[in-house]
């Protein structure tokens, strides 16, 4: 099981925050989301096969991630993997 680990510079506006999203059948999908919540564009990262949200951290917090830009990213465990 993948055990996500999030750290990152912060920029001023991004905030980060892990929640957990219950689905109409009950499964319970964990999250993370990152950026300015503010933001008017939104963006999901939808991971394929059986992996977890940590497989998206270059790209959300490297030196040129997504959260630091004017929009907040989501990203999720799929059911069955990681904190879901």
């Amino acid at each position: 099981i993948c055990e996500p680990r999030f750290v990152a510079v912060q920029p001023r506006k991004a905030t980060f925050s892990d929640g957990i999203a219950l689905a109409n059948d009950g499964c319970r999908l964990s999250y993370h989301l990152s950026g300015d919540p503010a933001a008017q564009d939104k963006v999901l990262m939808v991971m394929g096969f059986a992996c977890c949200r940590n497989y998206w951290k270059p790209q959300v917090t490297g030196s040129a991630g997504l959260a630091g830009s004017s929009m907040q990213v989501c990203t999720f465990d799929n059911r069955g993997v990681g904190l879901s």
